[in-house]
């Protein structure tokens, strides 16, 4: 394989390139490759470019193809992973691909996911990760989340451009159109501003947050969230005051604690978790 000179590839010819050796497991991969973005978000590290691609498999490997990622962040830091064992073998090792991409796709312009349209030869885990990273990025590029049938053929030996229906389709295509509503801006705020702006909001989203006395009030409008943390006592008193100004609903499973610390996980948690009207049933949720 050729290697390009890096001033011709790297904008900065000083960018540092991390390779990170993810778990054994393909869950346990994408649970510690989504982890690192996420905490990449939590200390203001933003992902200019996520470029994913099939690697070739080596000899004698259990598969001909796996998932790689190489992520570009503002400050010219890349973080490289070319050797984790995700792949598009089955149904259930499709969906950690598109669990991964879901949660890429909050934390990061989802416009700015790109795939190489041919694979990355296994021998790329030879290289220096500075080297590795040229490779990629010389690499012809098209969007994924718009294009993700054709990004399926590059796992294919001869890119064969197979059915939709041999996956999850419907998963696939949600990703596009779910990333492009979700909420991206989310903004501490004061009980009062919640309740004082109650009619500006689409709607509020009410959250129980892990297994403390806290509760979560998120009023939502477009992309951008206000947010506030009031204890269960003071939750029905909200509502009260609020009355009809709004729409209310209830996420049914329990919010992460580190959502009240951690912006990434905010973004995660708010735009992933399922919501249900507010009535007397599901109040119970919170």
């Amino acid at each position: 394989m050729n290697t390009p000179h890096v001033e011709l590839i790297l904008a900065n010819t000083r960018s540092t390139v991390v390779r990170h050796k993810l778990p054994s497991t393909t869950y346990g991969a994408k649970d510690e490759f989504i982890r690192i973005m996420r905490n990449a978000y939590d200390m203001g590290e933003f992902a200019r470019n996520i470029y994913v691609f099939a690697i070739d498999g080596a000899p004698g490997a259990s598969r001909k193809s796996y998932l790689g990622l190489l992520v570009e962040y503002d400050n010219d830091h890349f973080d490289l992973f070319d050797s984790c064992k995700m792949n598009m073998g089955n149904r259930s090792r499709e969906g950690e691909v598109t669990s991964l991409l879901r949660n890429i796709s909050l934390l990061t312009n989802y416009n700015h996911i790109l795939y190489t349209t041919k694979r990355i030869p296994h021998t790329i885990g030879d290289m220096q990760p500075l080297e590795a990273a040229c490779v990629i990025k010389m690499q012809t590029m098209k969007p994924l989340l718009s294009n993700w049938h054709a990004f399926t053929s590059t796992f294919q030996e001869d890119y064969t451009l197979i059915s939709k229906s041999i996956f999850s389709e419907k998963e696939w295509d949600s990703l596009y159109s779910k990333a492009k509503m979700a909420i991206r801006t989310i903004n501490t705020v004061h009980y009062s501003d919640i309740v004082n702006r109650a009619g500006e909001f689409d709607y509020i989203n009410l959250g129980r947050v892990g297994v403390s006395g806290k509760r979560m009030v998120i009023g939502v409008s477009n992309t951008q969230a206000s947010l506030c943390v009031v204890d269960k006592e003071a939750l029905q008193t909200l509502v009260d005051d609020i009355g009809q100004k709004a729409s209310f609903y209830v996420y049914e499973d329990m919010l992460p604690e580190s959502v009240t610390t951690s912006p990434g996980q905010r973004v995660l948690s708010l735009n992933k978790v399922h919501c249900v009207a507010l009535s007397e049933e599901s109040q119970n949720w919170v």
